[in-house]
């Protein structure tokens, strides 16, 4: 029996494990969390669900005070570290990656933009006599969704539509951001603007003296976080604010790690005895060391908060948000409106800003598409890129009245779940094409 209940957990914990590493995961885990919110926000559990959200607790201690609802600790606490995450993964390819060199990113940058000011136009075009305000609900794309899709399709995906998809939402992130602390900020409180500034002050000088250590780097990112709260300005940008400060460069260059792996592997070689001496512990310990780092402070903690935002932060934010009641009752001209600004941002506008800024910047003979790419996949990557979720709920809850966001977040959902389906259709038929 014992031998059963073993193997049974052995075999759960496999294919958890595998389920894990599959790049689609974490999407899968947002779509359970999001269909489980709507169950329980549409059946008998829904008071209990939403009285959960609802419950108050913080801390207060002299003038320092936090006392929040359970729902706003989740949108402007841990969406925090969400956006520390975008800001490392914006920082690591503009220094690193796709978009360090002008011509790499001249392609995805121009692309982005375009994808964010056409459906802002269009919103805006739909919503002259509704409310302005949601210009910023449809720019965004959702990245952990959009990769997600595109690996659906398998192997015959070509590497630089992955590339460029994932450049673009990268960029399409910052932009999110920018529009966030620019546009949907009511008051400030000049004396905390003061601290923050300060505190970005600390960063820049932590940085310039190429303090290696993450600790001091997320203090005062916490510091920059509760004083950008009581500022006015919404609390998330210190995630980004604080990332782009994390230093891209390793504390031990990789060729003094080679060494000391060379050095170590040698000593233990020549040990005839090959028994764990107190020697070799110390050898393992330096290589462990070095190995630590000789990866930059960046790399180190986008990789520590990959996992803690891709299965949790991510899904507790999806479950938190996306309980919404399918009884909207009359619709006033102005939530009609709205739905339409957001339905027809995210479908039309995503792919005809993206796909109308690549074929105008094409024609100037200044770039090409990437290597395997044609223009009908880059037309279908527009098309997912129409996927907001996560960003567009996000701006929604800062860009609408109470009354207005739970018919707000079914215009994301049923536009995000339309932008899917065609572009997976239409990107499926053109990548069996191209192969």
């Amino acid at each position: 029996m014992q031998k059963t209940v073993n193997r049974l957990i052995f075999h759960t914990l496999d294919l958890f494990g595998r389920f894990l590493k599959l790049e689609s995961s974490s999407s899968i885990l947002m779509i359970g969390a999001m269909v489980l919110a709507l169950i329980l926000a549409n059946t008998a559990a829904s008071e209990m669900y939403l009285t959960f959200f609802s419950q108050m607790f913080g801390v207060t201690f002299g003038a320092f005070s936090l006392y929040k609802p359970l729902i706003l600790w989740i949108n402007d606490g841990l969406m925090a570290l969400f956006f520390l995450m975008v800001g490392l993964e914006v920082k690591r390819e503009f220094v690193h990656g796709e978009l360090s060199t002008p011509s790499q990113a001249m392609l995805p940058i121009v692309a982005a933009v375009g994808g964010a000011v056409v459906p802002a136009l269009i919103y805006a075009g739909l919503n002259v006599k509704g409310v302005m305000s949601g210009w910023g609900v449809p720019m965004a794309t959702d990245i952990a969704f959009a990769i997600g899709l595109l690996t659906l399709l398998g192997s015959g995906v070509p590497t630089g539509l992955k590339v460029f998809l994932a450049s673009l939402a990268v960029v399409d992130d910052l932009l999110a951001v920018l529009v966030i602390a620019l546009f949907y900020t009511d008051t400030l409180v000049v004396s905390y603007l003061i601290w923050a500034v300060a505190s970005v002050l600390v960063l820049f000088a932590m940085n310039r003296f190429r303090v290696a250590l993450l600790g001091p780097y997320l203090l005062v990112g916490a510091v920059l976080w509760y004083c950008l709260l009581k500022s006015g300005i919404h609390a998330t940008v210190a995630g980004v604010v604080t990332a782009m400060f994390i230093p891209s460069e390793p504390r031990i260059p990789m060729n003094v790690f080679s060494r000391m792996v060379r050095n170590a592997v040698s000593r233990i070689d020549n040990d005839e005895d090959k028994s764990l001496t107190k020697e070799n512990e110390q050898d393992m310990g330096r290589v462990v060391f070095t190995a630590t780092y000789s990866q930059s402070p960046m790399s180190r903690l986008e990789h520590s908060l990959h996992s803690l935002t891709a299965y949790f932060i991510m899904p507790v934010f999806a479950f938190s948000n996306m309980g919404l009641t399918f009884n909207v009752g009359t619709l006033s001209t102005e939530s009609w409106l709205m739905t339409a600004g957001i339905a027809a941002g995210l479908i039309v506008g995503k792919p005809l800003g993206i796909v109308g800024s690549v074929a105008l910047l094409m024609k100037t003979g200044k770039v090409s598409l990437p290597d395997g790419v044609t223009m009908p996949q880059i037309i279908g990557a527009g098309m997912l890129a129409g996927v907001g979720l996560t960003m567009s709920i996000f701006i929604s809850t800062m860009a609408f009245p109470e009354e207005m966001q739970n018919i707000s977040k079914l215009a994301i959902l049923g536009a995000s779940l339309v932008s899917a389906l065609l572009g997976l259709f239409y990107l499926k038929r053109h990548i069996k094409k191209a192969d």
